[in-house]
């Protein structure tokens, strides 16, 4: 071959390459708005005809100087039969591109998850490949609306309230349920554990509360968690090491009791004389933070009986309740799969799990009592 073919096939071969490549489809970041978070209500309009949902995004704005109290947000809205459809439609409402790579929560109104449209709307986020799986789900009252609405003096970006509280990187409570997007989903899917989401209100027009939980089955909500259940599934489900136990003595004393360390396991067991049982062994380590009469050192050992005897009474009435509804956030039905590997081991949990009862044992160790000997 000769020296001016190989030249002339170089070339061609050049060409080529310079048609088949394409312009970056990247849009700079002073022409995008980034979304920060999602929510998804009822369309509170009464006609039959009228779309079912109001889709409201919430766009942060870029500020040079960043002060608390004085973030800037659109929150536009847009009501339809589907996520899909109003993305499209909000977008031409604005003049840059739509950016959903920091949306960091996704909230359902009340409405939605008590009428089972979660798992029709949960088809989008999921098949979004700019959607982070690891954004925070919960439920919004009285409406997503109103929550996405406020605007806390503390907050210096558009939802950062949200992503502090839920992310456990500001405050941590354990009242707080935090679920991710993926773990949510897995809740949905997976036989043998259901979803439990955070309900967050809007108090005063200036502050989220975020305090109680909504449990649910495969479809929708089954019933609330009270802010002392909330706690206590947390315990229960190790979704939190850090929280206060109120105990009440015989008499008139009542202490608080500042739990640092937190441990639960779990095990079914299904003896061949008798009713099948789950065991949850729960151990508390803690100082007593607050009483209202002076305590005897040598009188720890009361404290603690006393401890372990309410809060024994209180886990086990949870784990009931949550059973009378049929919902299983524990994850006692996965438990039993792991271990009852069959063809027919869901079929069987069925059956057995409306006649479980539960074992539970708390162990707690007092450390000291604080600053006061």
């Amino acid at each position: 071959m000769t020296r001016i073919c190989r030249q002339w096939m170089f070339a061609c071969l050049l060409v080529g390459l310079v048609v088949t490549l394409s312009s970056c489809g990247y849009k700079d970041i002073d022409k995008r708005f980034f979304v920060v978070s999602m929510g998804i209500d009822h369309n509170a309009e009464a006609e039959e005809d009228s779309p079912r949902y109001n889709v409201l995004l919430k766009l942060a704005i870029p500020q040079a100087d960043v002060k608390a109290g004085q973030e800037e947000f659109i929150l536009l809205g847009e009501k339809s039969d589907s996520i899909t459809n109003a993305v499209r439609k909000i977008k031409a409402k604005v003049d840059k591109e739509l950016d959903f790579s920091h949306t960091k929560v996704i909230l359902f109104g009340e409405d939605v998850v008590k009428e089972g449209d979660v798992n029709r709307l949960l088809d989008w986020f999921m098949r979004r490949r700019d959607i982070q799986k690891i954004a925070w789900v919960g439920v919004a009252r009285p409406n997503a609306e109103k929550v996405l609405q406020l605007k806390p003096k503390s907050e210096r970006l558009p939802s950062n309230a949200l992503f502090l509280s839920f992310g456990q990187s500001g405050t941590e409570s354990a009242f707080i349920v935090s679920d991710y997007l993926f773990s949510f989903r897995k809740r949905l899917t997976e036989r043998g554990l259901d979803p439990v989401l955070p309900i967050i209100e809007a108090e005063d027009n200036e502050l989220l509360q975020i305090d109680k939980s909504v449990f649910m089955n495969k479809d929708k909500s089954l019933g609330l968690l009270n802010p002392e259940e909330t706690k206590l599934l947390n315990l229960i489900t190790n979704r939190t090491e850090k929280a206060d136990l109120e105990v009440k003595t015989t008499g008139t004393q009542k202490f608080y009791i500042s739990i640092n360390k937190a441990k639960t396991k779990y095990k079914i067991k299904i003896p061949r004389d008798s009713e099948p049982y789950a065991e949850v062994n729960i151990k508390l380590v803690g100082t007593i933070e607050e009483s209202s009469e002076d305590i005897d050192p040598a009188d720890t050992k009361q404290l603690k009986e006393e401890a372990e005897k309410r809060y024994m009474k209180k886990a086990e009435a949870l784990l009931s309740k949550l059973q009378a509804r049929g919902a299983d956030p524990v994850g006692f039905g996965l438990i039993y799969r792991g271990t009852h590997s069959n063809s027919d081991d869901w079929r069987q949990w069925e059956e057995l799990y409306p006649r479980l009862t539960f074992k539970v044992k708390i162990e707690v160790r007092i450390q000291g009592f604080g600053g006061l000997r």
